[in-house]
């Protein structure tokens, strides 16, 4: 017993200091283990070129595989975003190559191992302007005894905005619907537009009032 107890205490400072030295060495190898993940970045467009849009479908995020030095490395995933300058596009369709040089706001200690996309497709267009008739939609039927003598909208034309082959599928800009159910007088009326296609929109904002005129049956205003 007394010899075991010996072999135990036997260079006691000399089993601790390896014991020391053996932690130390552990704790470097564990805090240099690398950890990846794939975070999910906005892609943002800049320089768009004036006259210019991206029309069609066109993602709007990239996946990105990043590596921290350290498991405990704090990511603030918010702040990544993937930049595509457009100064040098044209119309027509774009292949953009995409690398690590195009990912900003990069944590610290967070080194971007690769883009799961590495090339960007966009269809860009030209933008044009259009002058379309405005149509009111009325519905409703006036009080008995009474009818619609006319319906006119003021201003009767409006100019819309938009990639030059979306405006070809636009031959005018409707009405919300103005209800005259029930109406025996005249009814006049400011309405919102509805756009049929979201990437059209109007030059500027417009005022639009819908004039319901409605009189006696048989008879005039």
């Amino acid at each position: 017993m007394s010899y075991f107890r010996s072999l135990i205490l036997r260079n006691t400072g000399l089993k601790v200091l390896s014991l020391l030295l053996a932690f130390l060495l552990w704790s470097q190898i564990a805090g240099s283990e690398e950890v990846q993940r794939i975070v999910s970045a906005p892609i943002v467009f800049t320089n768009m070129p004036a006259g210019l849009e991206i029309t069609g479908d066109f993602p709007t995020k990239l996946d990105i595989v990043i590596r921290s030095e350290r498991p405990g490395t704090q990511l603030d995933e918010n702040g990544l975003a993937v930049i595509v300058d457009l100064s040098a596009a044209k119309p027509g369709v774009q292949t953009i190559p995409l690398s690590e040089r195009n990912v900003a706001n990069k944590p610290l200690g967070v080194e971007i191992v690769n883009l799961l996309t590495s090339r960007l497709r966009i269809t860009l267009e030209r933008v044009q302007q259009r002058v379309v008739p405005v149509e009111a939609r009325v519905i409703g039927r006036p009080a008995p005894g009474f009818q619609i003598s006319g319906v006119t909208v003021q201003p009767a034309t409006l100019t819309v905005i938009g990639p030059e082959s979306r405006l070809r599928r636009i031959k005018s800009v409707l009405t919300e619907p103005v209800n005259i159910d029930g109406a025996s007088a005249t009814e006049r009326r400011p309405v919102y537009l509805h756009l049929p296609d979201s990437p059209v929109r109007l030059a500027g904002p417009q005022d639009v009032v819908v004039t319901v005129t409605i009189v006696a049956a048989g008879g005039t205003e």
